[in-house]
């Protein structure tokens, strides 16, 4: 980068640091009131990908038996409008992270089963941590990193040259180590086998040849087999890590599991041969029973909070053709 554009990006990240410092001594209710304003406009008027996140949640969440037509329209619209509000703060809650300090982590989020990760910092043996794209999902990192957690991150680096030098240095700022998305596999072997944790977040739609089809939300859908063929091949442990906000308070809760089990891989299951090939690595039955482990999980979670998930995301494109699917209330 020329020193021009090093220049403009050091004052963009001051910017982006006092929008955030400002935006965090703002009262919650005040900015979730805001919030709900900008998400009527959206709604109502921008209706940015609305088509999209309705159809999403109508896949999911359908019409119950003893439901009217109007009474689905307005469950699945409600939802939406309440996912688009949550948008907005996760995007307020983003620039707030630029000035955040590990004090402001202490004060702000609420820790749940932190046993589980004290188990494997203790073993001091590298682990994946297994999350969604629900909650906020971008201050994970920034909440782990400020305990201590030796934590790595794959990450698409952005096309824009400034942009990408201050959203990278606000993550790099708190001790997150980046990888790049593409070219990464035996860096990525080599930083578990150090004894780091390396985030992955496994429920956007790959396609071939990285993906697999797999049941997603009582859906067929296209999912990532990396965590599969990593986690197996390294005997490395996946902690499912979640981080949730109060709708009312803003407090946020980062809700940890217990390492997720794969007892039909396990020696002695009457399964496992079935699900591996001649040389020990899972075949294509084998990372299947995995990727599946792993949804029901993050399923549980995102039925929990439906109002917190990445319903933007066109998830089930391998089923509906987004640009041409009509609701179940326009047919």
């Amino acid at each position: 980068m020329n020193p021009l554009m090093s220049l403009l990006a050091q004052a963009l990240y001051g910017v982006f640091w006092l929008l955030g410092f400002v935006t965090g001594k703002v009262p919650f209710k005040i900015k979730r009131a805001f919030a709900t304003v900008l998400a009527w406009v959206w709604f109502h008027g921008l209706k940015f990908r609305r088509h999209v996140m309705l159809l999403n949640v109508t896949l999911v969440f359908q019409r119950r038996a003893e439901e009217s037509g109007a009474a689905f329209r307005r469950r699945s619209e409600d939802l939406v409008f309440k996912n688009m509000r949550h948008t907005l703060l996760m995007v307020f809650e983003i620039f707030e992270r630029f000035s955040w300090s590990d004090r402001t982590v202490a004060r702000r989020v609420d820790w749940h089963g932190y046993e589980h990760l004290k188990k494997l910092l203790d073993s001091r043996k590298g682990f994946f941590f297994l999350s969604s794209h629900l909650g906020n999902y971008e201050l994970i990192t920034r909440v782990g990193c400020a305990i201590g957690i030796p934590l790595t991150v794959i990450t698409r680096f952005l096309r824009n040259p400034i942009f990408d030098e201050v959203w990278v240095r606000s993550r790099r700022r708190y001790g997150l180590e980046l990888l790049p998305e593409s070219g990464s596999g035996l860096a990525v072997l080599r930083t578990v086998q150090r004894g780091r944790a390396l985030g992955f977040i496994a429920d956007q739609h790959t396609g071939e040849p990285h993906g697999l089809k797999a049941e997603f939300l009582g859906l067929e859908a296209w999912c990532p087999k990396a965590l599969a063929l990593m986690a197996d091949r390294l005997r490395a442990p996946v902690l499912p890590v979640f981080l949730i906000r109060d709708p009312e308070t803003g407090r946020f809760h980062m809700h940890l599991e217990d390492v997720l089990r794969f007892p039909d891989l396990e020696e002695g299951s009457p399964r496992a041969a079935a699900l591996r090939s001649g040389s020990g690595a899972l075949n294509e039955a084998g990372i299947r029973y995995h990727i599946e482990v792993t949804n029901k999980v993050q399923e549980k979670w995102i039925r929990k909070y439906p109002e917190q998930y990445l319903w933007l995301h066109k998830r089930f494109k391998n089923l509906i053709d987004y640009n041409v699917e009509s609701l179940p209330w326009d047919s």
